[in-house]
C-alpha cells in the first residue's frame, strides 16, 4: 500500500482525480469545502522505469481507503 501523508479526509474530499505529469503524480481531491491538489514525486513511490503500475497501484490504494477515484489520461 501507498504511504502518502497529507491525504485530505475521505469523508470531506471524496473524489480524487490521479493525474501523470513529467516528474510527479498530481492528485486532486474534491468535496464539498472545493480542491485540493497533492503532488507526490515519482521517486517517492518507487520503480520509475514503471510508471503505470505505480499508477494503477496508487489508484488501487485511494480506492481502498475510501476515495472515488479518476484516472486522468496522459497529456
Amino acid at each position: 500500500m501507498v504511504r502518502i501523508m497529507g491525504l485530505p479526509h475521505v469523508g470531506r474530499y471524496p473524489v480524487a482525480a490521479v493525474a501523470r505529469r513529467e516528474d510527479r503524480f498530481e492528485i486532486v481531491f474534491t468535496g464539498a469545502d472545493g480542491d485540493r491538489t497533492i503532488d507526490v514525486p515519482f521517486r517517492l513511490l518507487g520503480a520509475p522505469d514503471d510508471l503505470e503500475s505505480v499508477e494503477l497501484r496508487l489508484l488501487a490504494d485511494l480506492q481502498k481507503m475510501g476515495y472515488d477515484v479518476t484516472r486522468v489520461p496522459p497529456s
